[in-house]
């Protein structure tokens, strides 16, 4: 059986990439948002975010919690129009 290759440094979840510990800051470090990626602008962030949550939503989960459902309330109020559109498609289901 092979040995499962560990890699260095740590994931970022907005650029989906594995990053050497000196692209990340302190925050970042237990955030998971390298420091390019936490330059950007906190509704593109948002939107990066949101639409990650949505997709693992549909994917991975058969059964959303009460505290998923929540969260999805929230993305719904947001002020982004692909954000919402996407959660009115995720509670259609």
């Amino acid at each position: 059986m092979a040995k499962k290759k560990k890699r260095r440094g740590h994931f970022c979840k907005v650029c989906k990439s594995y990053l050497p510990n000196e692209r990340f800051s302190g925050k970042g470090h237990s955030t998971h948002v390298c420091k390019a990626c936490q330059r950007l602008p906190k509704a593109e962030r948002f939107r990066i975010e949101a639409m990650d949550t949505l997709w693992s939503f549909l994917v991975r989960q058969r059964h959303i919690s009460d505290r998923n459902v929540v969260r999805l309330t929230e993305f719904a109020a947001a002020d982004d129009p692909e954000v919402t559109r996407a959660v009115s498609e995720v509670f259609s289901l």
